[in-house]
């Protein structure tokens, strides 16, 4: 007897995973009279997986890309900039110098090779360092730099409100772009079980039923993957 599966209530990645988990089942350990019905499911699932990749291609990564270049030539320039006051004349100029460079190593001299995400984090973390605390804001106004950290501070919103710009609409347009995929694969799922339902009990045999167990053992995990994820979100709104 199959485990209730809460295909239903999965998000589109758990259901995708739940599937095609299913179907390795199914296709490494072929069982005869479930062929028909495991064919349907990988024409359906492989319908919604391809929906899927295709949504997940955004018209903003060209965009994000630019600005994260301007970005990173702009935090880059500070960086050396800073670095040749270090052979300044001035031993004023030149240990100013060393202040911001030491707040720079702080984060990471090399903090643009990091991912889109964490970058602009960390670049935020710097730029308020800068702007607020009162040995870095003077060293700021001495080297003449406030024009400079203005444009980083530009050009790091900027990749920030893409990033967001780009999340929203992934979302909705997965979510417009897989609707009808989602419907036929649960059908083509729930035509599964009952024809595991109807096998094991007219013509059982040892195939069908470690495929149901393996079934089963894929079911119970993905489910406690969606309790999981439910009670995490009831935390964040209790907080």
């Amino acid at each position: 007897m199959l485990v209730t599966v809460k295909i239903d209530l999965y998000n589109l990645e758990e259901l995708i995973g739940f599937l095609r988990d299913s179907l390795a089942i199914a296709n490494d350990a072929p069982v005869p009279v479930l062929a028909a019905p495991v064919a349907a499911l990988q024409t359906d699932y492989d319908a919604l997986d391809e929906a899927y990749k295709v949504s997940q291609a955004s018209a903003f990564t060209g965009s994000i890309a630019e600005e994260d270049d301007e970005r990173d030539a702009s935090f880059i320039g500070i960086r050396k900039y800073c670095e040749a006051h270090r052979y300044h004349y001035d031993l004023t100029l030149k240990e100013t110098a060393e202040v911001l460079l030491k707040n720079i190593k702080l984060y990471g001299t090399q903090l643009y090779k990091l991912g889109y995400q964490a970058q602009t984090t960390v670049l935020d973390n710097l730029i308020r360092d800068w702007e607020t605390k009162p040995e870095l804001v003077s060293a700021v106004a001495t080297l003449s730099l406030g024009n400079w950290l203005a444009h980083l501070k530009a050009k790091n919103a900027n990749v920030k409100d893409l990033l967001l710009d780009r999340v929203r609409e992934e979302a909705a347009r997965i979510i417009t772009n897989t609707i009808e995929q989602r419907k036929a694969v649960v059908v083509a799922y729930r035509n599964l079980e009952k024809h595991i339902t109807y096998n094991d009990f007219l013509n059982p045999s040892p195939e069908l039923s470690t495929f149901g167990q393996k079934l089963n053992t894929l079911i119970e995990q993905y489910n406690q993957v969606y309790e999981r994820r439910l009670s995490l979100a009831r935390q964040q709104t209790q907080q």
